[in-house]
């Protein structure tokens, strides 16, 4: 029986020495020295002897708090897009009680040409694929992230909250060859499933395709995110870009998605409730800015959907002293452009035109205190969040034939 190529003391040899001499000539021909010597064409190949020093570059992170094990380390064939991989496998990290904080079955590892030069093995990028994650909102309104279904949880310092916190952190430090994870560049998650869940609120979202890419920046760390959102038993897709900067403490976020219901996201965001009055399913983009600590700073928005209703409910109307107005209207169409001032709680509508259904009606309080039917209506305006005031600057509304221009202040 052919003896596995990754046992034989000659190709430990001959990989140490390529290792150390990679660094010059760059990771690719490297990699392409390895496929020349060791075909892969029998399956993966153990490089069992790189486990120990991946094991002690990852336990470096916590000084003994939080233990990592991995079950081997291996060189596989990846498809012709990856070509080849050194993944580890069944990486394993326990509290030193012995309480299981994370479990993800496989490791994708690329290592730092410069590091390998100076014979240190230190990651350059990292992938882990197919991982549970879980980001938590505390109840003070920040936000944790970690691997979901253990002890250890968001939060925890010592859980798996501190375990990818501390992954995150070494990501933002200058390259030190004392601590070889801090040659980490990028993180990506691969086909892992998400969970959100928010102590403020109550609200748990699920997102059960999750790809996320996280790379340094000069600033601090660039994200990029792809999820399919499990919202009221329907799949929405967003495309989320967002950066952080470290000297701020500041996270900005740009979203882009499709077929996605407000009305389902206001115990996500109640400083802004409001799209509680939407349910009508929305394509568009929304920019985010917020502190780390959870403060929100700004949202911008430019959406559009079709075949809905928008609606003022009653407990929304009576916190907006707009108790007269509460109401359900059917919408065809509908399209929005604005923004919400998070120091002074304002929201600003540029644009809202709502296309109504056929023979629609709205119910107009007193003084008029009379039904009247609508084909479309045009607004821009603003909603004073300290002063409870809203300013109608210009509204146009189509009677089926005669069109009303109005502007008012409402207190």
């Amino acid at each position: 029986m052919p003896r596995d190529p990754g046992e034989s003391p000659l190709f430990r040899r001959t990989l140490r020495s390529i290792i150390q001499i990679a660094g010059g000539l760059g990771v690719g021909i490297f990699i392409a020295t390895m496929f020349a010597a060791w075909r892969l064409s029998t399956g993966p190949v153990s490089l069992s002897f790189l486990t120990p020093a991946l094991q002690t570059s990852l336990n470096e992170l916590h000084d003994g708090s939080i233990e990592i094990t991995l079950d081997d380390t291996i060189l596989t064939w990846a498809g012709w897009e990856r070509t080849l991989d050194i993944r580890m496998v069944n990486m394993q990290a326990t509290l030193v009680s012995g309480g299981k904080i994370a479990s993800v079955p496989e490791i994708s590892v690329s290592f730092s040409a410069g590091a390998l030069i100076k014979g240190i093995i230190a990651p350059r990028s990292i992938e882990f694929f197919g991982p549970d994650l879980l980001v938590v909102r505390d109840r003070d309104g920040s936000f944790e992230l970690g691997f979901e279904g253990s002890p250890g949880t968001p939060g925890d310092n010592d859980g798996s909250g501190g375990f990818v916190t501390k992954i995150l952190g070494v990501m933002l430090q200058q390259e030190n060859e004392l601590q070889p994870m801090s040659y980490l560049a990028r993180v990506n998650v691969v086909a892992g499933q998400l969970t959100y869940l928010d102590n403020m609120t109550g609200v748990t979202w699920y997102a059960p395709m999750a790809d996320v890419r996280l790379s340094r920046s000069d600033d601090g760390l660039d994200a990029e995110l792809d999820l399919g959102v499990d919202v009221d038993g329907k799949t929405a897709n967003l495309s989320v870009l967002g950066s952080f900067y470290s000297n701020l403490h500041r996270v900005d976020l740009g979203v882009s998605f499709s077929e996605l219901n407000p009305s389902s996201l206001a115990g996500l965001l109640p400083q802004i409730d409001i799209v509680s009055a939407v349910d009508i399913p929305l394509s568009g983009t929304i920019t985010f800015s917020a502190k780390t600590d959870g403060n929100i700073e700004g949202v911008g928005f430019d959406l559009s959907g079709e075949a809905g209703h928008i609606s003022l409910p009653v407990p929304l109307a009576s916190k907006l002293d707009l108790l007269p107005f509460a109401q359900r209207i059917k919408v065809d169409e509908l399209k929005l452009t604005g923004s919400f001032d998070g120091k002074y709680r304002n929201i600003e509508i540029n644009n809202l035109d709502l296309q109504l259904a056929d023979d629609e009606t709205i119910y107009l309080p007193s003084p008029l205190d009379m039904e009247m039917p609508f084909k479309k209506i045009s607004i821009a305006g603003r909603y004073m969040g300290e002063d409870r005031r809203v300013e109608v600057e210009g509204a146009e509304i189509d009677l089926g034939g005669p069109i009303a221009k109005i502007r008012a202040k409402v207190n």
